[in-house]
């Protein structure tokens, strides 16, 4: 005799709703820059200017490159996919 068990479906706490719009984020991110983040990318999504990011990538690169060119005035700005997931989820 078969009892049909009425199992409670899972609640979203905040914090589910909250790691699966990150999760999707990043899935994004993967799908749309498979080889490198552009820099306004990052800033929208934290809500800083792309400046903010460049300043952090020349003072603390740990999810990206800088350099500058000899006689350049700019320096350049490499953010690879690969390396910001791994960084952005702690993965070593």
């Amino acid at each position: 005799m078969a009892v049909n068990a009425i199992i409670p479906e899972k609640v979203m706490t905040p914090l589910d709703t909250f790691i699966a719009a990150d999760r999707e984020w990043l899935n994004d991110l993967v799908v749309r820059y498979p080889n490198q983040i552009p820099v306004k990318e990052l800033a929208d999504h934290w809500g800083c200017n792309p400046e903010s990011i460049r300043e952090m990538l020349m003072n603390a690169p740990v999810f990206g490159l800088h350099w500058k060119k000899v006689g350049a005035k700019n320096n350049s700005f490499l953010i690879p996919t690969g390396v910001f997931i791994r960084w952005y989820c702690k993965i070593n």
